[in-house]
């Protein structure tokens, strides 16, 4: 139970890393989109 929970883990906590490695590049991309979309609106 114990290894089976452990080897579940590890993708699960690999996924968050490289899900908080990315936030800044996701929230980055929306803004500089934002910014286009109002650019282009005036």
């Amino acid at each position: 139970m114990s290894i089976n929970f452990t080897k579940r883990d590890i993708p699960l906590l690999f996924a968050a890393k490289s899900f908080m490695k990315f936030l800044p590049i996701i929230y980055y991309f929306i803004v500089f989109f934002f910014f286009i979309d109002e650019a282009f609106k005036n």
